[in-house]
This record gives C-alpha cells, structure tokens and sequence, in this order.
C-alpha cells in the first residue's frame, strides 16, 4: 500500500513538472492564449503538431496564429423555432443560394416562429487543431512555390491568415484554390503589377457580376463567409464582401493580400473596403482598379486602415477598455494606419474644451457622415491639446470625447487644407449675408421646399430657413456668422448632405 500510494505521488509530481517544463517552453503571448481560452487541447494540439514535424518556419506560422488568435471573431447567425430551440439549416449545404432561400419558405410553413438568432464565436474557443494544421500547411506551400518575392513576415500578415474579418470560420482555401487556379497562373507569369493585376481583375469578373449591396440590408449575415459568397455571387453583395472575396482569391493562390478599409468618407457619406495587394518592398497595388494605391482614390478618405492578423500594439483597442472607445473599427487591435499611401496627410495639433473635471485621456477625431459625426480616429489628451496623426488633407475634423456611451464635443471642428488649417470657431459678434447658389449636379433648389442654414456650435445651430420658387437661382441667408462651418439642409433630406465654409473672399468650400 506504501508502495502505492509513493508511486501515484511520484507520478503526480512528473506530471505537474512535464506540465510546468511544456508552460515554460511556451513563449509569453502563446501561454497567455492558451490560459485564456476553454479549448487550449486543440489549441496544444496544433503547436504540438508541427513542434514534432520541426520545420522551423511552419512553427514560427503556427505561433503567429495562436499567439494573435485572441483579436479575432466570427458573427454568426443560426436560425431556431419560438421557444429557442435550433432549428437544423445552414447556407453552404446546398448547391444554391435561391434552394437554401426555399427551403428556409419551406420550413417557416412547418416551424412556428423561425427566426435568425445572431451569435458570435471567438476563434480561441472554437477552432479546431485540424483546422489550424491544414491553414498552416496550405498557405505555407503556396508560399513555397510561388515566385513573388514575398518575407515570412509578410507572408504570416497576408497570405497565411483564414479571415479578413468577424466572418463565419469555413473551410475555403481548397476550394478557391481549385476554382480560381487561372488566377495564380497569371501571377506566375507575370508576377504582381499594375499590368498582371489588370489581367487577375478580368478573370475574377468574369466570375461575377457587380453587386448592390443594398440587397445584403436585413440579411441576418451581412458579413459572409467565404463558401456562402461562392454561393450568392449572381444574387448579392456589397463592397465589403467583395473586397473580402478577392483577398480570398488571392491568397488561394499564394499572392498575399488584405483588406484596406476607409471607415468614413471625409467628403462624402458613407464607407468603402477595398482588396490589397503587394510584393515585399514594392507599393502596394490596389486589385481591383490594377492601380498603385497612391493612384487610387477619388476622394478624400477621413483614415484608411489597412487589416492584419496581428494586434497592433499602437492601436487604442491596445491600449484601454472597449467601453473608452466608441463602437466601429477603432474597437479592433489589428489594423495598420496607411492613409498617406493613399493621401496627402499631416498631423493635426487641436485645442479642447477647458473641463472642470479631469478631461477623459482619448479624444476623438470625427467627420460629418450621414449627417452624424463618426470616429475615425483617435489621440491622447495632454495640456488640453491633442494632436492627431497622418489626417487627410482636405477634411473637415471634430474632437469628440466618448463619455457614458456617447460622443461630446472636445474642441471646435478643424478644416485642414492643402497648406494650412482653420480651426472653426463661430464668430458670431460679426456676421454676414451669404448667398447659396445653385450648383449644376449637386444643388437644385425645388420650388415650395423648405432650406435651412445651420452653423456648428457645439451643435447644428439653425440660422433661418429660405422657401425658393420655381425663379430662385440663389438663397439669401442673413446673420451668419463668420468663420463657422456650415450645413443647407433641405426638406426632404436624406442625410447626404455635406458641410461648407465661406472664406474671407466670399467663396464657398465644401467638405
């Protein structure tokens, strides 16, 4: 009995130190993966699987994933009856999109209450050591045998990631791998240029037509995964999934690749993503317009960010909790700040508000879309002062604390310029009369509609409202005051609008 009971204790203690000599072997972000998460067995399973293979590289890969894999996330959808019981039916099981659409018909005759429930799966917890191996492999190969020159950085950052986003996981670099091969035979050819990029934009489009992403709306997967785009590339889309298409695409076929992302128009509304490509050392090139992003713009971009796999430990999310931090992408860690690949940028010094209490450490610098004022980047606050960096040219900024789940104003908007910077702050002892004239595709007055100016005073200020008739070619405003950003709101608005300044010399400058 002694005997045995000094055995289990002797065993006991070879396990506990088996297990501290593995946790120590570990590096400091792997073991900090593996303690976070509830799935560490599969997790384990895949480094232990190439630690045996040996090949040093592929180890390095596999390291990369895990030790990064904590930033990353699907939203997911599955669909489940009226007392919240799942229901068995999932897009990718069948051949077509429009046969997955009838059967879910079919189902709501039968099922009472079917419904989409949202659901969202962190990769730490969810994904599979199979999985991990076969991503590592795959990637590592096409690596091997492609002819671009391409780092072990690079490749880890943009050929050897599974997503590009919170899309669903699925098992899609074999099939895009085989269905697109003429793409990665263009690139073998002629490598990664403006002219090559040109030729791999034609196959892919002979694939697909141009898709309205206004159909993806009330989809319950608005972000889709990589199978279900094969699925839905006749029926719907949008720049978002395209974009994520195409990095698909290319990575398949071992030319790195990611998404750079626009989150706010700083002249427009809306958004844009748009696939990247690049050779190591050389300018990235845009895949779908074949241009050098440098040349690929038409309008100002509030920031682009271009998608990593791995957290950027510049980024806010790095550095404070989610709840600091308005919601969009500045919650995400891995994203690289590349505006000035793609504009004339600056660094943007701003005076905040004097506070009674202590200032909140981040500030914010929104852009007016939508009507809205949304973030698109971020800096400390020291001295009542931020400064932000690499802002576009051209664009109109806002600071704005984030406090109690809201945006404040910070400071007074900022109109940076080509040479210089205003700050907007209203004058409103000396004021001015300011004619809105029509302007031939953008502003035609309609007659019987209500036009009102406001000025940004820590809110949108009404100044008075003008009626045109079918005779006005221009609208008067009185009591405006100088050096305020502007905003002409009509009647039937539909949030397009953008905001101006009148200079000195009485001309008009939108933004």
């Amino acid at each position: 009995m002694k005997m045995s009971l000094r055995l289990m204790v002797a065993c006991f203690v070879c396990i506990a130190l088996k297990t501290h000599a593995q946790e120590r072997a570990y590096s400091p972000s792997i073991l900090s993966a593996l303690k976070k998460t509830k799935n560490r067995k599969e997790l384990e399973k895949a480094l232990q699987y190439f630690y045996k293979n040996g090949d040093k590289q592929k180890i390095s890969a596999i390291e990369f994933l895990i030790s990064n894999i904590a930033v990353h996330s699907s939203n997911d959808f599955y669909w489940e009856d009226y007392k919240g019981n799942r229901v068995p039916i999932n897009e990718i099981n069948y051949a077509k999109y429009i046969d997955y659409l009838n059967a879910v018909d079919s189902i709501k005759k039968v099922v009472i209450g079917l419904h989409p429930e949202s659901v969202v799966y962190n990769d730490a917890d969810t994904i599979t050591a199979s999985y991990l191996i076969d991503e590592v492999n795959t990637s590592f190969d096409k690596w091997k045998q492609s002819p671009l020159s391409l780092s072990f950085p690079d490749y880890c950052e943009y050929l050897l990631p599974y997503r590009t986003s919170v899309e669903p996981l699925q098992n899609w670099r074999r099939r895009y791998e085989s269905k697109f091969s003429s793409v990665g035979a263009v690139a073998t050819e002629k490598g990664i240029n403006t002219k090559s990029l040109t030729d791999i934009k034609n196959i892919i489009t002979s694939y697909i037509a141009p898709l309205p992403g206004k159909n993806l709306k009330n989809d319950p997967q608005y972000i889709l995964g990589p199978i279900n785009i094969l699925l839905r590339t006749h029926d719907e889309g949008d720049c978002q999934n395209m974009a994520a298409y195409r990095t698909y695409i290319l990575r398949s076929q071992g030319i790195p690749a990611t998404v750079d992302i626009v989150p706010f128009w700083g002249t427009s509304t809306g958004s844009h993503y748009s696939t990247v490509t690049m050779e190591s050392g050389k300018e990235r090139i845009a895949a779908e317009t074949g241009m050098l992003t440098s040349k690929d713009l038409i309008r100002e971009p509030a920031k682009v960010l271009r998608t990593t796999f791995s957290s950027q430990k510049n980024t806010i999310a790095s550095l404070t909790d989610e709840k600091n931090i308005p919601p969009g992408v500045l919650r995400n860690a891995n994203y690289l700040d590349v505006t000035k690949e793609y504009w004339s940028v600056q660094d943007v010094q701003i005076p905040l508000f004097f506070r009674k209490v202590s200032a909140p450490s981040y500030v914010f610098a929104c852009v007016l879309n939508g009507l809205e004022w949304r973030p698109v980047w971020w800096s400390r606050t020291a001295n009542n002062r931020a400064v932000f960096t690499n802002m576009s040219k051209g664009v109109v900024y806002l600071p704005m604390y984030y406090v109690a789940n809201k945006l404040q104003p910070a400071g007074n908007p900022i109109a940076v310029g080509s040479n210089s910077s205003n700050l907007l702050s209203p004058d409103t002892l000396h004021r001015r009369i300011v004619q809105i004239k029509q302007q031939d595709s953008y502003l035609i007055f309609r007659p019987g509609k209500k036009y009102t100016m406001f000025y940004w005073n820590n809110r949108w200020t009404p100044i008075n409202t003008q009626i045109p008739n079918a005779q006005t070619k221009e609208l008067v405003f009185e009591n405006v005051p100088k050096n305020a950003l502007l905003l002409l709101v009509p009647e039937y608005s539909k949030g397009l609008e953008r905001p101006f300044i009148i200079t000195n010399e009485g001309e008009r400058v939108w933004f």
